[in-house]
């Protein structure tokens, strides 16, 4: 048996193919002859859309694998009816179930297992009552017990249990004074809890550290930010003159930043690092509130709605690298809310609608703009083509990246070797320009892939191995 065709010359065998076969039809490429697969090196980091992103403000985001969830006050995501909680899974958007009830907001995320947690002020959640908490268990909503009788502004893991922060008093019925913990099973408070609102919190083992604009923690003068050790609250030297609204971890260093330009009573202009025993300022700060905080290895990175970071035009979002600031790009257009990472690739939401110079609707990428020939330095390609996915082999997701040389309608198919569409990646009008999509096989067999894509002038097929 020899392979030597594209994928329209496929024979259906109907059957499953043997070893043989497979290993025929992944050695020949369209004219029967071996390619090696292009290994690009990243080039540049630049900002991109994903898809055409929400319809309003994205205020929180976090990640399940390769898969990105987005929260916040949007009704659609990428012309998807999807009621303030999302998913983007590299190359479309889809709805959790019926989301959230109408003009309702998630405003916090986070994942236990394979399990999402979702904060905010909504009442149901897929059409079950949920106050302000819910879980989506990949298929379906639920409530963890009676929820809040407030908002829930911030969520944290420690372990299997979740933590909630926000303006509620209540917590599944318990007094809990703006922050409570869920075991699984039921709610409790954690001490006494706040006298104001906490809006984000962060771990450090298993220490929880609050942020907020409160000035009591359990009793104890608390300014904006205090410990929780498990049995107690303490507080962080004499704290910040105003809110902390974000706050991140690097090693046991802890990193807050919000509205404040005070903290431990030295000047630090919305960011100041905890190092276990003082605080500091980072460089000169910024001209303007931080609103989200994240960390990528050693390198913090920080979103808001300043325009400066230590000097450096920035324009809404930075990073740290320990001793200075730098910025992403020309930035954003408008306030980024909230910040996460898939591998190397930077996601960030909020109220902007243009990221790097680019229209990017409430959320955009940051990441590399792989470059395998002069020609792609240009904005508007000379010529079609469909290049060679990356990685290929890969396990379980591979990039497609092609080019665009005349605006029309365009089909990007991923079948198997028996011919069957597995995934459509693209079906719609495209301009000119340089474009990507993530192909995601997880759940699919091992084995030889085909994608193709096709516009009114233009056919071109390339095949990947999935190896598991």
């Amino acid at each position: 048996f020899m392979f030597e065709g594209v994928v329209d010359e496929l024979e259906l065998f109907n059957r499953a193919l043997t070893a043989g076969e497979v290993n025929s039809i992944w050695a020949a490429d369209s004219l029967g002859k071996c390619k090696s697969p292009i290994t690009p090196d990243c080039n540049s980091k630049t900002w991109s859309p994903l898809g055409t992103g929400m319809n309003l403000a994205v205020s929180a985001l976090a990640v399940i694998g390769t898969e990105l969830y987005a929260g916040g006050s949007f009704i659609t995501a990428g012309g998807v009816s999807a009621n303030s909680v999302a998913k983007w899974n590299g190359s479309i958007w889809s709805p959790l179930g019926s989301g959230m009830n109408t003009n309702t907001a998630v405003q916090a995320l986070a994942v236990i297992g394979t399990n999402l947690y979702a904060g905010g002020q909504f009442t149901t959640a897929g059409g079950v009552s949920a106050n302000s908490v819910a879980k989506w268990n990949g298929s379906s909503w639920s409530s963890l017990g009676n929820g809040m009788n407030g908002h829930v502004f911030t969520l944290a893991v420690i372990g299997t249990d979740l933590y909630a922060g926000g303006n509620f008093t209540i917590a599944g019925g318990v007094s809990a004074n703006y922050v409570a913990k869920w075991n699984g099973s039921s709610w409790s408070p954690l001490g006494t809890g706040m006298n104001f609102p906490v809006t984000t919190i962060a771990v450090i083992g298993t220490d929880l550290y609050a942020g907020g604009n409160f000035t009591i923690a359990g009793g104890v003068s608390a300014n904006s930010v205090a410990k929780w050790n498990g049995s107690s609250w303490s507080a962080l030297g004499s704290g910040m003159n105003n809110t902390a609204d974000a706050l991140a971890v690097i090693g046991t260093d802890l990193y807050a930043g919000g509205t404040f330009t005070i903290a431990g009573g030295a000047s630090a202009n919305y960011i100041a690092k905890w190092d276990g025993t003082s605080w500091s300022p980072l460089s000169s700060g910024m001209d303007g509130n931080l609103r989200a905080l994240m960390v990528v290895g050693s390198d913090l990175y920080a979103g808001g709605d300043f325009t400066t970071a230590g000097s450096v035009s920035t324009n809404d979002i930075a990073k740290w690298d320990g001793t200075s600031w730098s910025a992403l790009d020309n930035g954003m257009n408008n306030a980024v809310l909230a910040l996460a990472v898939i591998g190397t690739d930077i996601f960030a939401g909020g109220h902007f609608t243009i990221a790097g110079g680019d229209s990017a609707n409430f959320v955009a990428r940051w990441g590399c703009q792989t470059v395998t020939s002069v020609e792609e330095y240009k904005s508007i390609p000379e010529k079609f083509e469909l290049l060679q996915s990356y990685p290929n082999p890969f396990n379980p997701t591979t990039t497609i990246r092609f080019k665009i040389a005349e605006s029309g309608f365009t089909t990007l198919k991923v079948y198997d070797v028996l011919g069957r569409v597995v995934v459509i990646l693209v079906n719609e009008v495209l301009t000119p320009g340089i474009y990507e999509r993530t192909f995601d096989a997880k759940g699919l067999a091992s084995g030889v892939y085909f994608y193709r894509i096709q516009t009114e002038a233009f056919v071109q097929t390339r095949k990947m191995l999935l190896l598991k």
